[in-house]
């Protein structure tokens, strides 16, 4: 399913081009805003737009926000980051600030690298001040005493305690949640927690050590490829998937995965076979 994901991204930008598939994504990024917008007009204060939640939506955001940093022309790439600053915003999700900081960075190097370092610093106080402004709860992101940092650590103490209750096996997949309305603190902040909110503590308390080598080796393995063929921009959006997944558990659902399928195959992991040229009709016989 992988490889067929990875080989039809790379065959679409192939036939499409690539500014054509940037602005695709871009309108789709409108689209994301307007919904959202909508929502917070109507007094929703952390809108999901038309994903599943609101973590969901500042995920997404920040993935096709690095997306577009790696693959979109320079252009498309500036509106694409500030669109995703105000969705994260409007979200309120505070662990897709640090994936949008990623997209920042990317983009702010494009732009230094062609001399036009006004342009980065430029987008840089643009995305921060979209942050900061739209949501107030954005403005304590290194505050490890607030209380989403101490549920978050409640939550890993007992995912943690899965594992070490089930090293091999785990407590099994989607059942977490039992565990930990069975173990959690008696004056837990958060009574239901449907995940580990850390893709590793997941992959461990749910699957044990099989799921946890699992998933490490396949992160292993797409570095150490994305390393061997220089394929950075490949790098950066998996560096933003894996940032966004150290405080939540996103790393499988299409929000973050299918953004990094994309980037993965347009930063050149595969390379599809050349078609072959076969010989025209009428071609005299020999």
């Amino acid at each position: 399913m992988l490889l067929l994901a990875l080989t039809g991204v790379t065959r679409l930008a192939r036939l499409t081009g690539r500014t054509n598939l940037s602005a695709a994504l871009l309108a789709g990024q409108v689209t994301l805003l307007a919904f959202a917008l909508g929502q917070r007009a109507a007094g929703v204060t952390r809108v999901q737009s038309l994903t599943l939640n609101p973590n969901f939506l500042g995920h997404g955001a920040a993935m096709l926000a690095t997306l577009m940093a790696v693959n979109a022309p320079l252009w498309l790439a500036g509106p694409s980051i500030i669109l995703s600053a105000v969705l994260v915003a409007l979200s309120g999700t505070r662990t897709a600030v640090y994936g949008l900081a990623v997209a920042v960075l990317v983009l702010a190097g494009r732009l230094w690298r062609t001399r036009r370092g006004a342009a980065a610093v430029s987008v840089v106080v643009i995305a921060g001040a979209a942050l900061v402004s739209a949501s107030n709860r954005l403005g304590d992101l290194t505050d490890l005493a607030t209380t989403t940092f101490t549920s978050r650590r409640e939550i890993w103490s007992v995912a943690w305690q899965a594992f070490t209750a089930f090293p091999l096996t785990g407590v099994g997949f989607a059942r977490f949640a039992a565990y930990y309305n069975m173990h959690r603190p008696v004056n837990a902040i958060d009574y239901y927690a449907p995940h580990a909110h850390n893709a590793f503590l997941a992959a461990a308390s749910e699957g044990g050590l099989l799921a946890l080598a699992g998933f490490t080796a396949l992160l292993a393995a797409l570095v150490l490829t994305l390393l061997r063929r220089r394929a950075w921009g490949g790098l950066a959006v998996l560096t933003c998937a894996i940032v966004l997944n150290l405080a939540d558990s996103t790393f499988w659902s299409g929000v973050v995965y299918y953004p990094l399928i994309a980037g993965l195959a347009l930063t050149g992991i595969i390379e599809l076979p050349q078609r072959p040229v076969l010989p025209r009709r009428g071609l005299e016989r020999e």
